[in-house]
């Protein structure tokens, strides 16, 4: 049976340190540094999460 795409975000998300995901993190952190605390963000950060609980792209 095929995964779907959002399982393989799951599994990504499980071990960030490997992959893209480290890369992607690293560089999100750098832009977060220079905003302040509190952020609103346009689109979720972890797509798989957001989907679980309930968002949709309009």
């Amino acid at each position: 049976m095929a995964r779907s795409f959002y399982s393989h975000i799951r599994d990504a998300w499980k071990n960030p340190d490997d992959g893209k995901l480290a890369e992607l993190q690293w560089q999100r952190t750098q832009e977060w540094r220079d905003q302040g605390a509190v952020e609103r963000v346009d689109r979720p950060t972890r797509l798989d999460r957001a989907r679980s609980l309930g968002y949709k792209a309009k």
